[in-house]
Order: C-alpha cells, then structure tokens, then sequence
C-alpha cells in the first residue's frame, strides 16, 4: 500500500470511532418511551441516566487522555471498545432505576473518551496540512451515525424490543471500531512516515509551544490560556447544547406543525454533517483565529434571524446557519488545542479542555428549558445568546494569544 493509502485508512479508522459517539448521545432519547413505559418510571426519573452517563464522562476524560498519551492510540481503542460493550450490554439487563443509573455511569467512562477524544488526537498527531479538514471529515461522523441510528432505532426497538436495542448497539460499537484495531497505527513515525504535509517549517512551529512540553499537567490547566479557552467552550455549548435540544418545543410554539419540526431538524442535521467539513477546510484556507470568527458571525446571525419572524423559510435558514455552533463545538476544541498547547501530551490536555462541552451541556440543557418556564418565550435565551457569542470570540481570540510560560522559569 502506497503511503498515501495509510493516512486515508487513518482517517477511516477516526471517522468509525468518532461515529461511536452517536451511540451514546442520540441512540439514548429513544429509550425513554419504551423503558418509562415497561416500568413506569416518570420520564424525568428514566433521563437521569443520561446526566449520570454525562458526568462519569467529564470525570473520565482527563484521565483517558492522559492513558492515550501513554499507551497509544490502539490499546485505548480496544479497551473503549470492549468497556462500551460491557456498558450497553448491563444496560440491556437492567430491571430497576439504581441499574440503569449504574450501568449508565459505566458506559459514560469511555464511550465518549475512546471516540471523540482519540479520534481527534489521531488527527492531530497523523496531519501537518489539512489538519482542519480532515478533522472536519471525521467530526462529521457522529451527524451521519446519528441520522442513520434514528432511522433504524425507531422500527427495531416495536419488533424486537429495548433490551435488544441495547445489544444492538453493542454490536455497532464493534463494528465501529474494528477499522481502528486493524489498521491504525500509533504515529506515523512507526511506519517509516512523518506527519502528512510534514515540512521542514513545522519544526519552527513546534519550537514555539517547546517550553510548554516540560511543564506539568496541573501548570497548563491552570493557565490563563487553559482556564479562557475552557470558560470560552463552556459559554457556547450553552446555546450549541442546550437550545439544540429545545429545537423541536421552539418550533411547536412558533406554531409549526409535526410535519414542519421534521423537516426543519433535518436542515438542521444535514446542514451540520457539512458545516463541521467545511469550518475544517475554512480553518486550512484562511488560519484558525479568522475561519473562528467566520463561523461565529454566522452563528451570532442565526440566533438575530429567529425572533424577526417565524416564516418557515426564514426559520430554515437560521436552522442551516445554526449548524455553525454545533460544529465548532466539535471541530474546535482539538484545532485550539494544538494551536495554543502543542503536540506533547495532545490526548492528555485535549481531552481535558474538551470536559468544557460536557459543562455547557450541563449547565445549558435546563438553563434553557428554565428561560421558557419563566417568561413563556424562548426569545429572551436568544437575544441574550447573541452577545454571549462576541465574548466567546473574544476570551478566544486573546487566549490563543496569551504567552506561554517559560519552562525554565517553573521548578519541577
């Protein structure tokens, strides 16, 4: 195989395991129904699941990171991949809400860390050039394995039921991950190769993030580059998370009926599967501080365009544009993270700027349902969202421009 086939088979093996995400995320809202139903549980007692699954997550991250770091990509991969395995597998066998709680919180300890996290930082670690749009290629997976699970779990769960489901998706993450357990190697270097569209400047490049390398984890976590970076992530998943899950109650109060609230969530959805490929080409095009403040120009319009009027065109286009935010969420975080931190320890720092996410979701999915309850109208979310934007460029723009700290000034 020529070497070209390598870093292509490199970024299959990080597209199907980023895919994965997809089982951990959207897969879950289609358990609700049939579960609550089965056992009665209220609604809201069965979701605590998912925030049990989203918290071992954020727990989790840093230290997988930081096991990527040390093992290599591929010993990670097969631990994630039989870990989720066992997860959703306890998940199929659970008969009471303490199992589900507990299951769940096994799941979320690797089945976002193994998947987003290692996706990411093969990118990172196999690309010199085209980093963004290679990385846009990968991130994009989780739209097209979410579009495709809600196409399958919705008739499989009425045949053959939820607990099957449950196996089901086990099985998916086998299958998703098998690309990386055969062919990805742990850095090209391994293979006789450099970095693709390695030159003779990115040797420049890296002596610029050089004194960061001996510095402690704690030291970068603790900087005011880290510390910026993490509240700018945390501040935009607020309205990218959050109002993304209050999408299909906006548009019911706008007055759309079932019909339009699909069709509009799949411009949504469609529009974010290529706007993660295209904000990862923009970055490679123009550098990382522009392609980030066109994107959230874009996404600063869409939330402008909503409250003018509900039009269903008009809704369309603020939808297609709002894909710019759910994007960055996912592209951003490894392209800041190696512009601001470097290479060493990638996994180890990524993974822990990337707990931001989980945060915002946090905090952002009852902000928003809050924001309704107490003023009877999404609208007063979304004007307020459009400066919270201009901070997030600006707490970025500045932190990526922070000095990085002198090793040799920091004992050991």
């Amino acid at each position: 195989m020529g070497k070209n086939g390598q870093y292509w088979l490199t970024v299959i093996a990080a597209f199907c395991l980023s895919a994965n995400a997809a089982l951990s995320s959207t897969a879950m809202g289609y358990f609700i129904v049939p579960v609550t139903a089965e056992f009665g549980y209220s609604r809201a007692e069965f979701s605590l699941f998912m925030s049990f699954m989203a918290l071992a997550t954020m727990i989790a991250l840093p230290f997988v990171g930081r096991m990527t770091d040390k093992l290599g990509f591929r010993k990670v991969v097969l631990i994630g991949c039989l870990w989720s395995m066992v997860g959703f597998a306890a998940l199929s066998f659970c008969t009471s809400l303490i199992s589900f709680y507990v299951a769940a919180t096994f799941l979320g300890l690797m089945c976002v860390a193994f998947s987003t996290v290692v996706a990411g930082s093969i990118i990172s670690k196999w690309f010199a050039a085209r980093k963004g749009f290679f990385l846009g290629i990968v991130m994009a997976s989780t739209g097209i394995s979410g579009t495709i699970i809600s196409l399958i779990l919705p008739t499989f769960i009425p045949a053959y039921g939820w607990r099957n489901a449950f196996l089901l998706l086990a099985g998916c993450t086998l299958i998703l991950s098998l690309p990386a357990l055969i062919f990805l190697k742990n850095k090209p270097e391994d293979l006789g190769l450099k970095p693709y569209g390695y030159v003779e400047e990115t040797k420049k490049q890296s002596t610029a993030t050089a004194a960061q390398a001996d510095l402690k984890l704690s030291q970068v976590i603790f900087s005011p580059k880290f510390i910026g970076l993490y509240i700018a992530f945390v501040l935009l998943t607020i309205p990218a998370a959050g109002f993304t899950r209050q999408m299909p109650a906006f548009l019911a109060g706008i007055g759309k009926s079932p019909l339009e609230v699909g069709s509009l969530m799949s411009v949504f959805l469609i529009a974010l599967i290529f706007a993660k490929i295209l904000m990862g080409a923009l970055n490679d095009a123009i550098g990382l501080i522009k392609s980030v403040a066109v994107v959230l120009l874009l996404y600063l319009i869409s939330f402008a365009l909503l409250p003018i009027n509900s039009s269903f065109a008009l809704v369309a286009v603020a939808f297609a544009l709002m894909s710019s935010g759910g994007g960055a969420v996912g592209v951003y975080p490894p392209l800041i993270t190696s512009e601001a931190f470097g290479q060493k320890n990638f996994a180890t720092i990524y993974s822990a700027l990337y707990t931001s996410t989980t945060v915002g979701t946090i905090i952002g999915t009852p902000l928003w349902g809050w924001i309704y309850d107490a003023t009877g109208s999404y609208n007063p979310g979304i004007i307020a969202t459009i400066p919270l934007i201009v901070v997030v460029f600006a707490i970025v723009f500045f932190s990526t421009r922070v000095r990085k700290p002198d090793a040799r000034n920091i004992s050991a």
